[in-house]
C-alpha cells in the first residue's frame, strides 16, 4: 500500500474492505491504532460507509516522523484489507481560512474558563445557530449561510446532526416546505439502529463547506428537549446504549476535523423543578426558556447574552440551553473539543 502523507492536524482518511454483515453499523466493532516514532498512540474508530466499505479517519499531532497503524476488531471472524500500513507526518498548512487548521484543535484550557489551540494560542468561539442545516439545507445554501456568517465573524454553529422530532411529517428532500432527510430509518421508533449512510455522505460535505469556511460545528446528536418542531423528540428516549454508539460513530466519522460535540441539549425534555417558561410569543411559535434581559430590545448596551458551555463563557444569540438527561449523560460524558481528539475513543 502505498504511504500516505499526513500534514499536521488535517484529516486523512484510510478505506477498507470489510465484512458482510447483516447490519454493519450494529455488528461492527473495529478500530485503528495508530503509533508514532516517539511511541505516542492514537486510536481511532472505524465506521461503516456502505457495502462493505469502512473508513478510518485520523489527524497527525505531529509534524514530523511517521504514524504505523493496524486495524483490530473485537471479533476474530471480521477481516479488514489493508489490515496495516504506515502514514507520514507533515507541518501543517501555512494558510487556512480555519485556525484549528494551522494552530491546532480545540481544547479546554487548564483554568477551565476559556479555549485554546494545540499551539498554546488563546481561542473564542461567536456561535450561531443554524440547527437544522444538516437535515434541511443543500450544499448550496450552506455555503451561502457560511460565507455570510464568516464575513459577520461568527466562527461556530450549533447544528442537530438528525432531525429529532418522532412525530415530524413531510416530504423526504432537502430545500422544501416542511421537508427534511432521514438521519435513521428507526428515529421514530426511538431507535438508532437503522442508519441512512448516504445522509452522513451528504453531512461530510456539509461539515467540509463550514470548515472551509472558518466555522466550527458544534455536532448536537439526538436533540434532548424541544427539538425541531417540538413533535415528541426522540433524544431522551433512545437507549442509551443506542445513544453512545451513535456519538462514537459521529466521532469516527467527523472527530479528526475541527468539531466540538454537545452530547444532549435542552435538558431531558421535561421541565425541571422551578424552571418557570415564559408565555408562547406568537412571533416564535414556540415556548422558550425563560430568559431576563434588563436592557430594552433596541438598546445600543444589549449584547448578545452570555452562556456557558461546559463551563465556558462564550457568545451565543440564543437563551441558556440546560443539560442532557442523566442516562444519556452517564453514557456519553459531556461536552468535547477538538483537543479530545486522542480521547474520543473512549465513547
Amino acid at each position: 500500500m502505498k504511504t500516505q502523507t499526513a500534514a499536521q492536524w488535517r484529516e486523512v482518511e484510510v478505506a477498507f474492505t470489510g465484512p458482510d454483515a447483516a447490519n454493519p453499523y450494529t455488528d461492527v466493532d473495529a478500530w485503528v491504532i495508530f503509533t508514532h516514532d516517539s511511541g505516542r498512540q492514537l486510536r481511532r474508530p472505524v465506521f461503516w460507509d456502505g457495502g462493505a466499505t469502512y473508513r478510518v479517519r485520523f489527524a497527525s499531532t505531529q509534524p514530523k516522523g511517521e504514524w504505523q497503524w493496524s486495524i483490530h476488531t473485537s471479533r476474530g471472524d471480521q477481516d479488514f484489507t489493508p489490515a496495516s500500513g504506515t502514514l507520514l507526518a507533515s507541518p501543517p498548512v501555512h494558510d487556512h481560512p480555519h485556525k484549528a487548521m494551522t494552530r491546532g484543535f480545540v481544547r479546554a484550557h487548564p483554568s477551565g474558563r476559556s479555549f485554546w489551540y494545540a499551539d498554546g494560542s488563546p481561542a473564542f468561539f461567536v456561535f450561531d445557530t443554524a440547527w437544522a442545516m444538516p437535515f434541511r439545507a443543500r450544499v448550496s445554501d450552506v455555503e451561502t449561510h457560511a460565507s455570510d456568517r464568516q464575513a459577520k465573524g461568527f466562527n461556530a454553529v450549533f447544528l442537530m446532526s438528525v432531525q429529532p422530532d418522532m412525530n415530524a411529517r413531510g416530504p423526504v428532500g432537502r430545500n422544501l416546505d416542511e421537508g427534511f432527510e432521514i438521519g435513521f430509518h428507526d428515529l421514530a421508533e426511538r431507535r438508532l439502529n437503522k442508519i441512512n449512510v448516504e445522509y452522513f455522505q451528504y453531512f461530510d460535505k456539509i461539515i467540509n463547506s463550514l470548515i472551509d469556511h472558518g466555522i466550527t460545528p458544534v455536532l448536537q446528536p439526538v436533540f434532548h428537549g424541544y427539538g425541531w418542531k417540538g413533535l415528541d423528540v426522540a433524544g431522551p428516549l433512545v437507549p442509551p446504549g443506542e445513544y453512545a454508539h451513535y456519538c462514537r460513530y459521529l466521532v469516527a466519522r467527523f472527530g479528526a476535523r475541527p468539531a466540538i460535540y454537545l452530547p444532549c441539549g435542552d435538558g431531558s425534555g421535561h421541565r425541571a423543578p422551578g424552571c418557570r417558561r415564559r408565555p408562547r410569543d406568537p412571533g416564535l411559535g414556540r415556548v422558550r426558556p425563560t430568559h431576563r434581559n434588563p436592557l430594552p430590545a433596541a438598546s445600543p448596551q444589549r449584547r448578545a447574552p452570555r452562556r456557558r458551555v461546559a463551563g465556558f463563557p462564550v457568545l451565543s444569540d440564543r437563551p441558556h440551553r440546560r443539560s442532557c438527561s442523566r442516562s444519556a449523560r452517564d453514557h456519553v460524558g459531556s461536552v468535547a473539543t477538538q483537543g479530545d481528539h486522542e480521547r474520543r475513543t473512549q465513547l
